[in-house]
């Protein structure tokens, strides 16, 4: 496979994970919340959304990039661009002709 077809791979992939995780969350917070005679539960869930939250954190310390304030073609090159070329440069948008 070619590098922009892996990568659209792996966006597919995450992009079904999260779809999945996203289905799923609200029953297991509704099992955790139960009928509300308890709040044992509630507070499991918050602590789970917690520990979510700190380990995605310290992935962002530890692989994150300096990207503030930067263009994407700053953080990173173009998926378009060629080993030992330069990727074309964008020209800026043009008018459309007008009828005179």
């Amino acid at each position: 496979m070619t590098s922009p077809t892996r990568r659209a791979l792996a966006i597919a992939v995450f992009f079904a994970i999260g779809c999945v995780a996203g289905a799923l969350g609200p029953a297991f917070y509704g099992a955790l919340i139960g009928n509300g005679s308890s709040r044992t539960g509630l507070f499991v869930g918050y602590l789970v959304g917690a520990g979510i939250m700190l380990i995605g954190g310290l992935v962002e310390v530890f692989l994150g990039v300096q990207a503030a304030g930067k263009s994407l073609e700053q953080v990173t090159k173009p998926l378009t661009s060629v080993a030992g070329k330069a990727a074309p440069a964008a020209s800026a948008p043009t008018a459309a002709p007008t009828a005179a």
